[in-house]
């Protein structure tokens, strides 16, 4: 079977999902995670398959002067309402 886990950039998202991603691998199942690029060197390290897709972790509101609510929820701040 082929797996497709995706996650935020950020550590706090990604590493709770080892387990189960090493877990279906150990399964043999064929494993990819698509996530921002700034966590695909630590998943690569990892043995993992990864695709880099949506933002970094600053453009997903992890930066500094980022405005998070906003980038979620398009209230207020960049580009909301």
């Amino acid at each position: 079977m082929r797996v497709l886990f995706t996650a935020c950039p950020m550590f706090g998202h990604v590493n709770p999902m080892l387990p189960l991603i090493d877990a279906a691998r150990d399964a043999g199942h064929d494993v990819v995670v698509a996530t921002g690029a700034d966590v695909v060197a630590h998943l690569r390290g990892r043995g993992v398959t990864t695709w880099t897709a949506g933002p970094t972790h600053r453009e997903a509101g992890g930066g500094p002067g980022a405005d998070w609510l906003a980038y979620f929820t398009g209230v207020g701040g960049v580009g909301g309402a």
